[in-house]
């Protein structure tokens, strides 16, 4: 069927990588809000997959021991909505949303400690909604679907206190 049931795995508790396992997978949700726990690097892990939702509001997916998401749904054209939490020891999201056409909604990203954002928006045409906390590093939303009220949300979400950073929001309607 295509489909995998992640209720048929037991995954350990910490110190994993996970590349490229969903890479290409024709799988459309992750909704096992512990699925990724343990992995504190799932490089590409999603990249070129056809999921279309990744958690939801109300259970979306804990990045506990994640200290990098970089291209983690890089290439996803059909994933619309993102739902993320626990993500306050990621360092990295560069490429993490990258040429993500379709999708519209990301939340739950605490990007404290973020110190690497490059490309982690790029080409996400269709996004008009971030709900991102603590950021406090240059980064760009150019090219999407923010409106007024979007584009000031992120900003509110950002880190207080932080001066010479730019935030790129061309070509938003």
């Amino acid at each position: 069927t295509g489909q995998f049931d992640e209720s048929e795995c037991e995954m350990p508790t910490s110190g994993l990588a996970m590349q490229y396992v969903f890479n290409y997978s024709f799988r459309q949700t992750f909704y096992d809000v512990d699925f990724l726990k343990g992995i504190t690097y799932p490089y590409r892990g999603f990249a070129t997959s056809h999921v279309q939702e990744f958690g939801t509001r109300a259970n979306p997916i804990k990045l506990d021991s994640s200290t990098s998401i970089a291209q983690m749904f890089s290439n996803c054209y059909y994933l619309r909505e993102a739902h993320l939490a626990n993500t306050s020891s990621v360092t990295s999201i560069n490429t993490c949303f990258s040429a993500n056409y379709t999708l519209r909604v990301i939340t739950g990203l605490d990007a404290s400690a973020v110190t690497n954002t490059t490309n982690a928006f790029l080409n996400c045409r269709s996004l008009s909604k971030l709900e991102m906390t603590g950021m406090a590093q240059a980064f760009t939303i150019a090219n999407c679907l923010f409106s007024r009220e979007g584009i000031v949300e992120v900003f509110n979400g950002l880190a207080s206190g932080v001066s010479s950073k730019t935030i790129t929001v061309s070509g938003n309607p």
